[in-house]
């Protein structure tokens, strides 16, 4: 991880420097270069819509190194998120940031279940694949446990309380697809739970058997057709009804503010197991490839990592990376806000039946905004106002907002999802008898990560597609202020900033390496930009086509320079530093010299052949002038 934290770093050196630029009440420019900069067409209709404000600036760090890749995604951000002075102001930052998860987690979800299929065929009937898709159901009925195929012991929480309403499927409405979670909770009371596809195809019985604690599985050959396993994987997955946007922002709550304090003891570890395993591959950045091309490659085939590692992460017993005071306190039912003093509160139950109910009565972002102002009020009167509201609720929303793609996956670790792969496995492997769900998710370990790393990945593109666009509008500023000290290469600066990270966030990135090297590369060639130019004569007049000397450009590169050699450029405790604004005195007051008084000359270093009069030879002529 060391490349990407310095990628990392010279990112926030980069955006911190730009940063001082934009915020210098003397713009460098005359009153020439305003006059013919009036003839300039605006990019406003080329760049697209503008987001407004983002993310509030993080207080305090947390001191776990090893974060997410989309944790790691909001530190760059928030070096460029919310500078855009002249967006909207009808939103909060923070509110804006929770809009672009919730587009990006319908995004994902609306490919969630070709993700999970193309997974499960890879893994079981590709290549060196567990069997064939023309393998044969030869077995008509088998026995399974809740524990072989329920990782969040899920089936121990009754669906109608208020984590349990957040875990299964709604009630209502019917959406034409078999709520498998519900169903086979509620066949515990003995009644048959038949699984039929959209086209009246019955792929199996299950019946409850209470003597002996496990299901009875029967009708899976379909009297006597034998299906194919494969067939069977395609129908059940079309048939089921997977999570939609509600059961995401429930699921995100519940992992913020917890439940009203009657889960079981054995949800509560099997909440936590889960997170383990989701932590620890969010924190895998995967194959680096070349950072100068970002080509469409599929996210599938990325089984290049050191396999023998990521296997490792399926040791549910392996808390290395873990943070087990999160894992505390789930059990001892207290809320943490690590970004507060760590403060601690009892969990208050009666904040998430109020939000449980209203979800589905009011919009999304109302019934969100008043809960995080409950739970940071309550919180507040509970440290005697000795810390303000505000921190709370920033602290919060900022810990909801990482936990929506740990949601999505959550979500998608449920007992439908791992019940028909559990199923399959039995039965072509002839093994009847119970099996260590832990166990075998180390054996299919590259299905189960496969899984997880297509949706993250997915999740972070959708969300890098929205925040871009911000980006876009924060160089462009930066880029203006450079051609206005100069006037040079206007179309080029604008069209590579549009053209490379258009291209560059839209090709598929899907490791950490592409993502940061991404977003440094498009930097620079938005503010360095090289190539042929358009540019109108008028302005011909006053720029050649090279980029020129730019005192904004120069403080950019000496602040990484000094960021390299180990120099803290980026904001200390949380505020600027006052090494960019030296830095940017010295370079104006270079440039203003250099503009007062520069002289340059020069030699024709080559023939030059003149129409009319000949061929002039190299150093004949000699050219001199002020410097720009």
């Amino acid at each position: 991880m060391s490349d990407i934290k310095n990628t990392k770093n010279k990112i926030q050196s980069k955006l911190e420097a730009i940063k001082k630029i934009n915020d210098d009440p003397k713009a460098f420019v005359d009153s020439i270069d305003d006059k013919y900069l009036k003839d300039l067409p605006s990019t406003d209709a080329i760049l697209g819509k503008k987001l407004s404000a983002y993310l509030d600036k993080q207080k305090t760090k947390s001191s776990n190194t090893n974060k997410d890749i989309f944790g790691e995604l909001l530190d760059v951000a928030n070096g460029f998120l919310g500078q855009n002075k002249n967006a909207g102001k009808d939103k909060s930052t923070l509110g804006v940031v929770k809009d672009c998860a919730h587009t990006a987690a319908k995004k994902t979800l609306d490919s969630a279940r070709q993700i999970v299929s193309d997974n499960v065929n890879k893994v079981f009937f590709a290549g060196d694949g567990i069997c064939g898709t023309l393998t044969s159901i030869n077995v008509d009925q088998l026995t399974i446990t809740p524990n072989e195929f329920d990782l969040l012991k899920m089936f121990t929480v009754d669906p109608s309380s208020p984590t349990g309403n957040i875990m299964y499927e709604n009630i209502s409405p019917d959406k034409g697809k078999q709520k498998v979670n519900r169903n086979f909770y509620t066949s515990f009371n003995g009644s048959p739970y038949q699984f039929n596809t959209n086209n009246n195809k019955t792929l199996f019985t299950s019946t409850w058997s209470a003597p002996n604690q496990h299901f009875i599985i029967s009708g899976l050959t379909q009297e006597s057709t034998q299906p194919k396993i494969g067939e069977f994987f395609s129908d059940y997955f079309t048939t089921i009804e997977l999570p939609d946007i509600h059961n995401i922002v429930k699921t995100a709550m519940l992992m913020t503010i917890q439940g009203d304090g009657t889960e079981p003891s054995w949800f509560l570890d099997g909440m936590n197991e889960v997170q383990r395993i989701i932590k620890k591959l969010l924190t895998v950045c995967g194959p680096p490839l070349n950072p100068k091309q970002f080509t469409n490659h599929n996210p599938t085939k990325l089984f290049n990592e050191n396999d023998e590692d990521i296997e490792s992460y399926f040791n549910f017993d392996d808390v290395e990376g873990i943070d087990l005071d999160d894992e505390d306190t789930r059990k001892r039912r207290v809320l943490k806000f690590k970004d507060c003093n760590h403060f601690e509160v009892p969990v208050n139950g009666k904040m998430i039946e109020d939000f449980v109910y209203f979800i589905n009565k009011k919009p999304i972002s109302s019934v969100l905004n008043n809960t995080f102002s409950k739970v940071a009020n309550d919180a507040s009167a509970q440290s005697d106002s000795s810390l303000p509201t505000i921190n709370f609720n920033i602290n919060l929303q900022n810990l909801y907002i990482l936990n929506v793609p740990k949601a999505i996956i959550t979500a998608l670790l449920s007992p439908k999802i791992i019940f028909p792969i559990v199923l399959a496995y039995k039965i072509v492997k002839n093994n009847l008898g119970p099996i260590d769900l832990k166990g075998l998710m180390k054996k299919l370990w590259k299905l189960f990560y496969g899984i997880i790393k297509d949706i993250f990945w997915f999740f972070i593109r959708e969300f890098w597609k929205l925040i871009k666009v911000e980006l876009k509008h924060f160089l462009e500023k930066t880029a203006k202020k450079i051609i206005k000290g100069k006037l040079k290469k206007y179309y080029v600066i604008i069209m590579a900033l549009i053209g490379f990270l258009t291209k560059a966030l839209e090709d598929g990135l899907d490791n950490c390496y592409d993502l940061f090297n991404a977003i440094i590369a498009g930097i620079n060639g938005a503010l360095t930009a090289n190539g042929p130019i358009k540019v109108p004569n008028l302005l011909l007049i006053f720029a050649d086509k090279q980029p020129g000397y730019s005192p904004e450009r120069a403080s950019m590169n000496i602040s990484e320079k000094m960021s390299s050699a180990g120099i803290n450029m980026g904001p200390i405790f949380g505020e600027s530093n006052n090494l960019q604004t030296m830095i940017k005195s010295i370079m104006d007051g270079h440039a203003e010299e250099n503009n007062t008084n520069g002289f340059v000359s020069s030699t024709n270093s080559l023939p030059v052949i003149v129409p009319g009069i000949g061929v002039i030879p190299p150093g004949f002529m000699t050219i001199a002038g002020k410097s720009m």
